[in-house]
C-alpha cells in the first residue's frame, strides 16, 4: 500500500480589508528611541503638549493622570480622531432621536386631548 502525503491547500480568503486604526504610541522617558518606554498609550488618548523638539521629532506631553513623557510628534493630532468624533456624534444623534420621539408622543397626546374636547 502506498501512502501519499498530499499537501493541504490553504484557501485564500479574498475581498476587501482595511488597516486597523487601533494602535498604541510609546510614551518614552526622553526624546529618542534609545530612551525607555514608560507606557503604551492607546489611540484616542488625550494629552497636553508641554513642548516640541523639532530636531528629534518628539513632543514632551502629559497625560490626564499627570504622567509626563515623550512621544513622536507625527502621532499627535490637534483634534480627536475620527472614531472618537463618530462615537460622540452617534451619541448626540441617539439622544436627539429619543427627544424627538418624546416630543412626538407629547404632541400626539395634546392632539388627542383636543379631539376629546
Amino acid at each position: 500500500m502506498i501512502l501519499m502525503c498530499l499537501p493541504v491547500a490553504a484557501v485564500a480568503q479574498t475581498g476587501s480589508a482595511w488597516v486597523s486604526d487601533q494602535f498604541e504610541v510609546m510614551l518614552r522617558t526622553g526624546p529618542s528611541t534609545s530612551n525607555a518606554i514608560e507606557r503604551m498609550l492607546p489611540s484616542g488618548t488625550e494629552l497636553e503638549v508641554l513642548e516640541k523638539d523639532a530636531g528629534t521629532g518628539y513632543s514632551r506631553v502629559r497625560t490626564t493622570s499627570g504622567v509626563e513623557g515623550w512621544v513622536l510628534s507625527r502621532y499627535l493630532m490637534s483634534e480627536p480622531s475620527a472614531r472618537e468624533q463618530l462615537a460622540r456624534l452617534t451619541s448626540q444623534l441617539t439622544n436627539a432621536t429619543d427627544q424627538g420621539s418624546t416630543l412626538n408622543a407629547q404632541l400626539d397626546a395634546v392632539r388627542d386631548d383636543e379631539r376629546v374636547r
